[in-house]
């Protein structure tokens, strides 16, 4: 999927919202808890810091690694609406390889050995802000890695044929989901 699809599937997916988008509240950030890049790559744990009116930046750290991802937003709308699109550049985890290596000096015994991958990567996305005083949050997000296919290249060098599921792995990836309480 290329940039200009991933803008525009995200902004088909997220028309306007208009019903109660003046209510007025101002937060300094948020934190919350999903799953896909944004959020260090698996499942994990993110906090968003509003720098500016429609600028965050943010950091992501996943529970299975201690690789965090680091991004700044630019909101799209204030942060005032209930429906608020957003574009961003992170840095992170973009992909991983689980190989299955033979020990060395032996035929028949392997070991698993997970390699991560860091890059940077677009988002696409938008938050939809919910509850009596907008305090909750639900972001969905779409993320493109930007750069060499580091993971073809450890395949080739590692002497691994394709994977099966690489592009379905990628795409499930590249989706971000998750809640967040705004303070």
């Amino acid at each position: 999927m290329n940039a200009q699809s991933l803008v525009i599937f995200s902004l088909l997916l997220s028309l306007p919202l208009h019903a109660q988008e003046d209510q007025q509240n101002t937060y300094r950030g948020s934190v919350g808890i999903g799953g896909g890049m944004l959020y260090g790559f698996d499942a994990g744990l993110r906090a968003d810091y509003r720098v500016a009116e429609q600028v965050t930046a943010n950091i992501g750290m996943g529970f299975n690694n201690s690789t965090p991802t680091l991004g700044m937003q630019f909101h799209l709308r204030s942060q005032h609406k209930l429906w608020q699109p957003r574009v961003g550049l992170h840095y992170g985890i973009v992909d991983s390889l689980d190989a299955s290596l033979p020990v060395s000096g032996s035929s028949n015994t392997y070991y698993q050995k997970t390699y991560l991958f860091k890059g940077f990567m677009l988002e696409a996305g938008q938050s939809f802000n919910f509850g009596a005083s907008r305090r909750h949050g639900l972001d969905l997000t779409f993320t493109l890695r930007l750069g060499s296919d580091q993971k073809k290249q450890k395949r080739e060098e590692l002497g691994l044929g394709e994977g099966w599921f690489e592009n379905l792995g990628q795409t499930i990836n590249s989706l971000n989901l998750g809640y967040k309480y705004n303070y």
